[in-house]
This record gives C-alpha cells, structure tokens and sequence, in this order.
C-alpha cells in the first residue's frame, strides 16, 4: 500500500495536500496511508483506485495488474447473413484491456446468421475498432444505404468491393465503386475479437 499510493501520487506529479484536496482527505490522512500507519477503509480505497484508474487489488498489492479494464457497449444484432437494420439498442457491456482501449474506439455487436461460420456463429458478439479503411482480407462491420449493416471479409478490387461470407453457402455482395459513393457502403470497424455467446 505504502508504495502504491506514493508512486501513483508522484506519477501524477501531486503533492499529499493536492491528493488530500482531490479525495477530499487531510492531508495527514494521506501521510498516514503512504507510511503504513493507517490503512484507508474501503471506500477510500474505492475513490482512490478510481481517481489513479487502478483496481483496488493493485493499490493494496494483491495484484501486480494496474489497469482496470475498459467496458464497451454491446448492441443490437447485426447481420452475418442478409444485412439487417442496423445498430438497434444497446444489450450491455464486454470487457476491453486498457491496453486496447488505448488504440481506438471500440464497441461490441452481436452477430445474426451464420454466413461467417464456423469462425463467427449465431449469437457470438464481436468486438469491434471504429475506423473508416480496412485491409483485404480483414473482416469489417459495413453499413450498407445506411440502414443495414453486415459482418464480412471485405476485398477491395479495381472494379469495387466485396463483402465475403465465410460460409460457402452464401453468395458475396457486390458494390461498383458507383454504388459504394451512392449508397452509401461504409466500413465501420474491423472486428478485432471474438467473444463467442456473452
């Protein structure tokens, strides 16, 4: 604890009086708890690991693991087979390290049809990095005319794009590169991971 606290408050380039002042403490509180002579109650500790955006288990030394883990939201079903409406409501929320909340904006869908099985199944929510570009190859939420939207491996080619199931029973979508600037067809994200049925 005498470590944390400390390092955490020196990390942060503040004073015990600016530490005591942010968590509403004295200052001799503080002191207390960087030299051991008293330990913080558990609501303390509470406001304390969220303000240094740590877990209680890191601050007390339970844990070598600083960062709390991120939540996404998680939406409304998105298609793998024929594109259906769009992000609908929000079903919850899926864990992201901090780590990889730090390359982007992220959010989850879940996934309804099965032209992308066996890898993405009925009902798997995908964790998904918000960008507008994607790779050949690299599986993509699309939006299509902006009121659908479906999860495929996009390939890119002189004449358009194609939007690619995984399942060989299902035929790719087509779009001319006409058609993507007049629909339009939009790359949302790339799906960077599979969280199967949450």
């Amino acid at each position: 604890m005498k470590n944390r606290i400390r390092e955490l408050r020196k990390q942060r380039k503040l004073s015990q009086g600016d530490l005591a002042s942010i968590l509403h403490l004295s200052q001799s509180a503080v002191a207390h708890y960087e030299n051991c002579r008293r330990n913080p109650d558990a609501e303390t500790l509470v406001r304390m690991a969220n303000f240094f955006g740590v877990t209680v288990d890191y601050l007390t030394c339970s844990t070598d693991v600083a960062n709390k883990p991120i939540l996404v939201k998680i939406y409304g079903e998105v298609a793998a087979g024929k594109p259906i409406d769009q992000i609908e409501n929000e079903l919850g929320h899926a864990e992201i390290s901090a780590d990889m909340a730090k390359s982007g904006t992220f959010f989850g869908l879940r996934i309804k049809g099965d032209s992308m099985s066996p890898r993405i199944q009925n009902g798997d929510v995908v964790i998904v990095r918000q960008q507008p570009t994607i790779e050949n190859g690299e599986i993509a939420i699309v939006s299509i005319a902006q009121d659908t939207a479906t999860c495929k491996k996009v390939k890119k080619t002189d004449k358009g794009i194609s939007l690619i199931g995984l399942n060989t029973a299902f035929e790719p979508l087509f779009y001319t590169w006409q058609e993507v600037a007049e629909l339009p067809v939009t790359i949302l994200g790339k799906v960077v991971e599979l969280r199967a049925k949450l």
